[in-house]
């Protein structure tokens, strides 16, 4: 009996031994190790632009928002501010730049101020249309271009070139301009870009740099004329109701570039970095299909709705007269001489 009852004993301290062990290898094998137990930290950027944020492209820049948040299931979240909220372009480029903000929304002209090349982006009548446009974007000649924006820290994500803006440039003006005689003595709001100050000036008319922000006040107080935009601006920004005549002048094709701080960029995982770009991508076809269905809206609307007058009108005498901002761009020195040469050579 005494002997079966230490029998016993040890065969149930045996049987605790191996539970307890058991016990202890399940727990282990159910944890995980403490760099997964953790939340993974939310990355929050800035992203600005002057767009309002009823604009048509605003739709697809929250589109590339939510597809960014989407994708990495949360990790990465962008908070936009609409409507030169950051500042101006100049402000919120150099704010790209140093890194302040970490996105700058807005056509490729814009980057003229620093790469003297991107003037070509708004050199007016140097594209046929759309296409030929796009084909330059895809190209050589941009991507060189693009690896120069690198060295003062600015990456442009969208691979594809699929942002289309406009989807057309008009004039809209509070007098008719129906040929180039009428745009002489014009008092035109322009951007801080030297070739469209250039070209206007060239053209006739009389030119204020105003914020784009600024222009529906500047021409409720007859600060200026009128201003050269895209069509669907006349009426996400209010604009036909002032301006009551719209000359369709095709000036330059545009599209939107979403450019990041390429610092930030490069802090990121392989992942991450996949996601913003085919997020942007993505947002970039929707913009395109938005776009293209808005301008062909837009006309019947700026009739109908604000009563305006739409011109289309024969701009051969502008195309000739602008043949010479060309021609002095190059021998001045603000474009590298051969430069539209090659661009015409290598979209034809």
């Amino acid at each position: 009996m005494f002997y079966k009852e230490i029998i016993m004993k040890t065969i149930w301290r045996v049987y605790q031994s191996v539970f307890v062990l058991t016990l202890v290898l399940l727990t282990m094998g159910c944890a995980k190790p403490e760099a997964e137990q953790k939340t993974q930290e939310v990355i929050e950027l800035k992203l600005g632009t002057k767009m309002a944020e009823n604009y048509i492209e605003s739709v697809a820049v929250k589109r590339f928002i939510e597809l960014v948040e989407e994708k990495s299931t949360g990790n990465i979240k962008i908070v936009p501010y609409f409507g030169e909220v950051l500042g101006n372009s100049k402000i919120q480029l150099e704010n790209t730049m140093s890194g302040s903000q970490d996105f700058y929304v807005e056509s490729y002209t814009f980057f003229a101020n620093y790469v003297p090349e991107f003037r070509v982006h708004s050199l007016p009548y140097l594209f046929g249309n759309n296409e030929q446009y796009q084909k330059f974007l895809l190209g050589p000649i941009q991507k060189a271009m693009e690896e120069d924006l690198k060295e003062l820290n600015l990456r442009i994500l969208n691979e594809k070139k699929n942002w289309l803006r406009g989807p057309f440039r008009v004039l809209a003006s509070k007098k008719p301009v129906r040929s180039l005689d009428d745009v002489a003595g014009l008092k035109l709001r322009m951007p801080d870009s030297p070739v469209s100050i250039k070209t206007w000036t060239t053209l006739g008319a009389n030119v204020s740099i105003i914020p784009f922000s600024e222009t529906y006040l500047a021409l409720q107080q007859g600060m200026v004329d009128g201003l050269t935009t895209t069509v669907t601006a006349t009426v996400s920004n209010k604009l036909a109701e002032i301006t009551k005549h719209i000359t369709i002048t095709h000036e330059y094709q545009q599209q939107m570039a979403i450019v990041m701080n390429e610092e930030r960029f490069q802090s990121l995982s392989d992942e991450y970095k996949k996601i913003l770009i085919d997020s942007c991508n993505e947002a970039g076809e929707l913009n395109t299909q938005l776009i293209s269905q808005r301008g062909e809206e837009v006309v019947e609307e700026l009739k109908e709705q604000y009563d305006a007058n739409v011109y289309e009108i024969d701009l051969t005498p502008f195309i000739d007269k602008v043949a010479e901002v060309h021609v002095e761009f190059e021998e001045e020195g603000f474009l590298p001489a051969g430069l539209l040469e090659r661009i015409k050579e290598s979209v034809d």
